[in-house]
């Protein structure tokens, strides 16, 4: 093994044979804006040297709603000015770079990356000369999604990992999926050409990630919290609605079940998963129907008629919606399958 095993990625050297990414060169700061901000969300770019002419290039490739890139990239400053629906891991292979976010702060290098977590304004000042970027970019709801299936519970909330990952240390098992998925991404028979292999290493590369960079639910994977909350009324409803969301269809119903007024039952809600209690029930058939989406026959099925069965009777509001929480749109996810 090398001292670096990010060395061993075909991307080092941008050696991407078979796997076709899109590609984007630029040597205008607002042209550059555009392509990074289709990628990573809306953001500004500053160089940092005016005396240099700025120069970016950008690989991305789209696997299973899944965003892998390179960015190589001359000295620069690149804000996300709005929040983003994305965990993005950034793991630098040439120069250094500065990641702020939420008043968390951290120097990126070979040896290390940043992980960064949704709903949070970034700035990323790329240091030397000239910079050159993996970034990984997961959909929030596949981050939930299988940060649910650990804890066995539907999370309500976005987990929130720490800034710093150590290819040495605490991420050291995901650089070690990400060079398998890299390697098997740069030849023309490798399993990422398979849909159902593909989805299930972006699931390996995602669990690896929950299991050892830390997180806010991290003490509930250590034992040292309570996974579903101890409440007994929210404890059943929980339960109940993931057994079946679709008997619970206005606020009534839950409250009714819970044996609690309405506004008791969103106060508990709340304070114990951060969300109102039929929002939880909306989440859970997303979550649902985003599964029949991925394992049903196009055609015998339509993306329309999935939705409907899992109670979103407005399909332009589902499609947007799974879009956000997943990074692809319904009726392409059921296309991949076929």
């Amino acid at each position: 093994m090398t001292d670096h095993a990010i060395d061993a990625l075909p991307w080092a050297t941008s050696v991407w044979r078979d796997a076709h990414p899109s590609v984007s060169h630029h040597t205008e700061v607002d042209s550059a804006a555009t392509s990074i901000s289709h990628t990573y969300g809306y953001s500004r770019v500053e160089s940092n040297n005016a005396d240099r002419k700025f120069d970016m290039r950008l690989e991305t490739i789209e696997l299973i709603g899944t965003r892998l890139s390179v960015l190589d990239i001359t000295s620069a400053r690149v804000t996300t000015v709005t929040d983003h629906d994305r965990y993005t891991i950034c793991i630098p292979v040439v120069g250094s770079a500065g990641i702020s976010m939420d008043r968390e702060f951290t120097t990126v290098e070979r040896s290390g990356g940043a992980v960064i977590s949704p709903g949070h304004p970034v700035e990323v000042n790329y240091l030397g000369e000239r910079s050159k970027v993996l970034t990984v970019c997961f959909p929030r709801g596949r981050i939930n999604e299988e940060t649910s299936a650990v804890l066995g519970y539907r999370v309500a909330s976005d987990p929130q990992f720490a800034l710093r990952i150590d290819e040495h240390g605490s991420g050291s098992s995901f650089y070690r999926v990400l060079r398998f998925v890299s390697h098997e991404l740069a030849q023309s028979d490798g399993v990422t050409s398979s849909f159902p292999v593909a989805d299930r290493l972006v699931s390996i590369m995602i669990s690896a990630l929950i299991a050892s960079q830390p997180h806010t639910y991290s003490p509930v994977l250590a034992g040292t919290a309570t996974g579903v909350p101890s409440h007994r009324s929210i404890k059943n409803v929980v339960e109940a609605i993931n057994a079946d969301p679709l008997q619970f269809c206005t606020l009534a119903d839950l409250a009714r079940f819970a044996t609690m007024s309405a506004s008791a039952l969103g106060v508990v809600f709340r304070r114990h998963l951060g969300v109102s209690p039929m929002t939880y029930v909306r989440n859970v058939r997303l979550a649902r129907a985003h599964e029949d989406l991925a394992r049903s026959d196009p055609t015998r099925s339509t993306a329309a008629s999935i939705a409907y069965s899992w109670g979103f009777y407005h399909y332009g509001r589902f499609a947007r919606a799974h879009e956000v929480e997943y990074g692809v749109s319904p009726a392409a996810l059921l296309h991949r399958t076929g």
